[in-house]
Parts: C-alpha cells; structure tokens; sequence
C-alpha cells in the first residue's frame, strides 16, 4: 500500500474500465467520499499508522505511474474503493492492495477491480509477480486474494502492530503472469469468466428460466435468485450477456457447496459447466478447503433428466453419498462430494 509522500508524477495514467467500474486516478475531490477510511470499524485490520483519508488521497495525488499504479474504483460518480499494485522495479515484483467502502462489500467489487489492474499490469508493464499480505483474521480479503488465483506462499509470524496495538501473524500470497494467463484461457477467447455481481441476478433467473426440465418450478427460481444476493458465484459471459453462472454456499472454511448452476441450453456442450468448476476450484477454495458438494434427485427418482445430472458430476469426481428426504418423500436428495487435494 503506498502511503508516504512521492514526487510529482512522471508518467501519465491510463484510465481502466471495467463490467461496472472506472479506475481513474486520484483527485483532490475524492477526500469527503474516502470518509470511510476513518470509521473505527473499517480501521480494524489496517495496520496500526495507517493515514487518514485526507493524508491517504494527499499521497497517492503524487504517483509516479512507472512505479506504481494507484486507482481509484469510480461507479459512476461514486468513490467505492481503490486498487493499488507496485510495479516492482528492478526486481519486477509488485504489492497488490485494495480497500473497499464498507457500503459495497460482498458484491464482488474487489475481484472485478484488482482483475482489471492485474489484467493491464501483466499485458503493458514489466510485471512479472503480484504479491499481497493480509491479517490472518481477515478472511474476506483472503478470499479475495484466492478468487484472484493467488496462491498462500507462508505466514509472517507476528508480523505487524494491528489497530489494537497486538501483533498478528500476515499472510503472503503471490501470483506470477504466466499463471495469471493461464487462468484467464480457461474458456474459448469470446468468453470471459468473472465473479457474480448482483446486478448478473436477472440473467441468471432467466437461464434458470431456459432450463424447466431441471427448474421447471416458479417459487424454487425466486428462491435462487433470493439465494444469489448473498452468495458467492461466478458468470460465463459472451458478448455482455451471462450464458451460464454458479452459485456458492460456504460451509467454514472446510467446504463449499455448489448451490445452483445452470448453462443457457444454445451455448451448451462447449464446456461451459466444466469451466466454471474448475473455475470454482482455482479461485473459490482455499488451502483449508477439503469438499466441494451439491445435491440432486437420487437415482430412486425416476427423472431421466437427473440421470443425465449425475453423470455429469460424476465425471467431474463428485462421489454419491447417501440418498435422504431433505425434500420429503417424493424427492429424494442426493448429496454428491469431491474431495480436493490439499494445497499448501
């Protein structure tokens, strides 16, 4: 994170654009609306110094952009956060940090921003590693950091002061270019995978709603797209339009579920399912993650189309445990697991 005074920019800034967001630089306007920066609560796991908001948007004024790239996530006027990244000369390693306004968390502002950085960094700069530390308390930007694709590389036993003044382990995550390029190749270059942001919500209702023989019930799509506003998730988007998309229930840090996923019946058979589990595998677990899971009709139901429903999971390593009547008698409930290896 940059917080001491620099000279006078050198470089000029390229503005970014995102699904949602404007990443722009700083401006003297923005203090009022980083204001959240000084709310005791949001200070919790910001280290112990860190500078209040008119001293914070004082300092990254003074970007020197072949240095470091410093934007602030603008949607449509409004200050939600903003993204830091280092560009690490001459080593070509750089710090990656992002703070978000308390008003926008959980709606995946983090992921989309630090995506688009990431994506400009490692095309048009020398970057070669993006690294990022957090409080081992702080698993919402620990989750961040792995839906990111970054991967855990140690802990920095009692690192740093916390806002309390107690010193507390830091966790080390690093990312390198080519992994990053492999991540964005999963699917075919006309689609692109990102994390699910409400506003995806109707389009995801109206796959659900191009697929009766498996959501074929109007209350169980409303109950789904009242699930989706507080779940995790990630789209497959062509052309702007969402075409398939997953839904996630975390389970602890042990277990994630895969609460719904649906695929537009034209784009089928090119993958899609596939791509956002393995999608899901590479971003949304963790090192403590050991069961991805989901339920179905158990075999006892005669639905031809759920057959064609696990064999699907199943060919993706999911195991069928015990059939019981979660949704009573006339449905039986098949719970289907995939044990991950462990990743350190």
């Amino acid at each position: 994170m940059i917080i001491a005074h620099r000279k006078a920019t050198l470089n000029m800034p390229t503005n970014l654009t995102t699904p949602r967001f404007s990443l722009r630089p700083f401006a003297e306007s923005d203090v009022e609306q980083f204001s959240f920066i000084d709310d005791a609560s949001f200070r919790k796991y910001l280290f112990d110094g860190f500078p209040d908001r008119s001293d914070y948007v004082a300092n990254n004024l003074a970007t020197d952009w072949s240095e470091e790239l410093n934007y602030v996530i603008d949607a449509a006027g409004r200050v939600v956060g903003s993204v830091h990244l280092g560009l690490g000369a001459p080593t070509h390693v750089g710090e990656l940090a992002c703070l978000i306004a308390p008003d926008h968390w959980n709606a995946g502002v983090a992921p989309e921003a630090c995506s688009g950085v990431l994506d400009h960094a490692f095309a048009h700069t020398q970057l070669n590693k993006a690294i990022a530390r957090c409080d081992e308390h702080n698993r919402a930007s620990r989750r961040v950091l792995e839906k990111l694709g970054m991967m855990r590389e140690g802990v920095l036993r009692k690192q740093r002061p916390s806002h309390d003044g107690q010193m507390v382990d830091e966790l080390y995550y690093g990312l390198f270019k080519d992994e990053w390029l492999r991540r964005s190749s999963v699917l075919a270059p006309e689609h692109q995978l990102r994390a699910l942001t409400q506003a995806d919500i109707p389009q995801c209702v109206a796959v659900l709603r191009e697929l009766p023989q498996w959501f074929g019930i109007e209350q169980a799509i409303l109950d789904y797209a009242k699930d989706l506003e507080t779940l995790d998730g990630y789209v497959a988007v062509l052309a702007g339009e969402v075409v398939g998309f997953v839904g996630l229930k975390r389970y602890g840090e042990q277990s994630v579920e895969v609460n719904v996923i649906g695929v537009r019946p034209a784009h089928r058979g090119r993958r899609l399912g596939t791509s956002l589990l393995q999608h899901v595998e590479a971003n949304a677990t963790t090192a403590e993650t050991q069961l991805l899971h989901m339920k179905t009709l158990a075999p006892s139901h005669s639905d031809p189309n759920y057959a064609q429903t696990r064999a699907f999971w199943e060919a993706r390593g999911f195991l069928p445990m015990d059939a019981h009547l979660l949704w009573g008698p006339a449905n039986p409930c098949q719970v289907m697991v995939k044990p991950l290896v462990q990743r350190h």
